[in-house]
């Protein structure tokens, strides 16, 4: 049978990491649990997520864009920016601006990513 903690009423409450001998959080007793938990599986290599892969400037976009925090007109209209009636697209200047409109479905922006990837590296892309 299980038994209840004794509480205390004249001692303050505190929070006890369980994965440090001394119950402090400590950023190495985490990582050692999360190691320790993917490792067996071998999913993933924790180390690679730090390595540059593009120039620091793509990095910060890309970082940006998955936090959905770039600066489009919809994110300027939704602190107060601008109004309304400016959240048009900048580049086909038919629906609102918003990052999924600039970064999937402007036909605008997808002419100037093949254009691009046609002169770098001979690719083309079609939007889906």
């Amino acid at each position: 049978m299980l038994s209840a903690p004794y509480l205390h009423q004249d001692r303050d409450d505190k929070l006890i990491w369980m994965l440090d001998s001394r119950g402090g959080y400590t950023v190495k007793s985490c990582s050692a649990a999360v190691a320790g938990f993917l490792l067996p599986c071998q999913t993933m290599n924790i180390p690679n997520v730090w390595k540059p892969i593009a120039l620091p400037k793509v990095e910060f976009f890309t970082w940006l864009a998955v936090l959905d925090r770039l600066n489009t007109k919809e994110f300027l209209q939704h602190h107060g920016i601008i109004t309304p009636v400016e959240n048009v697209c900048c580049c086909c200047q038919t629906e609102e601006e918003s990052l999924h409109h600039l970064l999937q479905h402007c036909q605008q922006v997808w002419r100037i990513w093949n254009h691009a990837c046609v002169q770098l590296a001979r690719i083309n892309l079609y939007p889906s």
